[in-house]
């Protein structure tokens, strides 16, 4: 069976439910839609964000950012070629004790 390639909106569209789900698994918050699009556009203007790693790969580049969304500091992953989050990384990825 071949494999769907994902573009445009569909591609942002799976981004969306990924990180939802990963930030409600990871962080028990609810991300909507527009939560959603509202963190991506903060990091495209870099309004409030802390870079924190910066990685060329085959796809363009992928930065993880520490940000504040509903009062706690999360961790996510957005690939600058698409301008999207692709997913969330848990809390224990970066902060130490």
């Amino acid at each position: 069976m071949k494999r769907k390639h994902l573009t445009g909106d569909g591609l942002r569209t799976y981004n969306y439910n990924h990180t939802k789900q990963r930030i409600e698994e990871r962080y028990g918050l609810t991300l909507s839609r527009s939560n959603y699009d509202n963190l991506c556009r903060r990091i495209i203007k870099r309004n409030s964000v802390f870079e924190l790693k910066r990685e060329r790969q085959k796809r363009g580049t992928q930065i993880i950012f520490k940000l504040k969304f509903k009062e706690c500091n999360i961790y996510v992953v957005f690939l600058d070629t698409i301008k999207a989050i692709t997913t969330v990384l848990p809390p224990s990825s970066f902060e130490h004790n």
